[in-house]
């Protein structure tokens, strides 16, 4: 809460080394128990809010930015390279319209892109 008539300003940052993972091919271990790790991953969100107060009444006008560096964070990955964007052993015999690399580019994969949310609360 800021006071009325000035600025606050926020920023949170989160960063991450990585969460271990254990190489796999044909699900088959590859290597040692969480011997390699996922990619790191970071993340910014910002608030900015200015309160106006008329007549006794708390106005505020807001915008929050989550994620603003638009990061692709790699939350799930592929077992056999550790990646999201790519794997080794691919699936054959993809059946639909999509090609191969369509059906391994998995949005699911990846944290939620940049959100900016505009916003007016009032208080009484």
């Amino acid at each position: 809460m800021s006071q009325p008539g000035k600025w606050s300003l926020s920023l949170i940052g989160r960063l991450g080394s990585g969460l271990p993972c254990t190489p796999k091919i044909d699900n088959v271990g590859a290597t040692f128990e969480n011997s390699e790790r996922k990619p790191s991953q970071y993340s910014f969100n910002l608030k900015a809010q200015k309160e106006f107060k008329i007549m006794g009444t708390v106005y505020s006008v807001y915008v929050k930015a989550y994620n603003i560096f638009d990061r692709q964070n790699e939350k799930l990955v592929y077992s056999d390279t550790g990646r999201a964007g790519y794997n080794i052993d691919p699936p054959v015999g993809v059946k639909g319209v999509n090609t191969v690399d369509e059906f391994l580019t998995r949005l699911d994969y990846y944290s939620e892109p940049r959100r900016v949310i505009f916003g007016v609360s009032i208080g009484f």
